[in-house]
Order: structure tokens, then sequence, then C-alpha cells
């Protein structure tokens, strides 16, 4: 079937997994077996991942990071998406506990590694993709 595959549809979404659902729910009905969705979330929110995960086998879906750098995974980090990311760091500079400032600022910083990295791991993959 990927062979097959006549047209892409790019979805780029930032921490908006409602959004992405009702694009989905409303697409799906009209595109045929030739078309593919691709879905990036740069806020590694696995809400989006779980709605995607409905729609696989219905069609062919790809969740970028997974797809394309399947070694990444926030799952083992103490910040594992955007939205606490930015709670972290709101949080951090009303802190007083400097071991906890430490403590939240290491979790912040290493997720935005992982954060940064991805992004640059997913460019570097379609263009090695686009170059073949």
């Amino acid at each position: 079937m990927e062979n097959n595959i006549l047209l892409s549809i790019c979805i780029p979404t930032y921490n908006q997994p409602q959004k992405v659902k009702r694009l989905l729910k409303s697409l799906l009905p009209q595109i045929s077996p030739e078309v593919e969705i691709i879905v990036c979330d740069d806020s590694s929110n696995f809400e989006t991942e779980n709605i995607i995960k409905e729609y696989l086998g219905k069609t062919s879906i790809k969740y970028v990071l997974p797809a394309l750098a399947p070694e990444l995974s926030y799952k083992n980090l103490n910040i594992q998406e955007g939205a606490t990311a930015s709670n972290t760091w709101n949080e951090i500079v009303r802190m007083k506990d400097k071991a906890e400032i430490t403590r939240n600022a290491n979790n912040l910083l290493t997720y935005c590694q992982l954060d940064t990295y991805a992004m640059y791991a997913i460019w570097k993959r379609c263009v090695s993709e686009i170059n073949k």
C-alpha cells in the first residue's frame, strides 16, 4: 500500500489534540487508500498520539516522531510535554528552595534537549528521504 501513495496530507499541530481529532473525523471519510495523512505534533503531547492510534489501520497515518525517530521517546522523562515544561518554568521563577529549583531546572533542561534534538532528527530524516 505504501508504494501506491499518490497524495500526502501533512497536519502540523502544537498541543491541539481535540482539533486534530475533529479534523481527522472530517477528513477520513473523504479520502481514498492512495492518500496518507502525516501528523506532526511538536508539543510531544501524548493526547494527540492516543487520538491518532484510534485511526491506525483505517488509513495511512504516521505520527512523525515514532515513525521517523523511533529511538527517541519522552516517556521516561519527568517532563513529557510542552504544557508541563511551560508550567515548570513558571513555577521555577517563584520557587525559594534551591534544591527544588535545581531539580526542576534539570528536568526542564533534559526535556528541552530531547525536544530540540527530536526536531533535528525529524528534519535530518526528511532530508535524507528527499535526497534518496
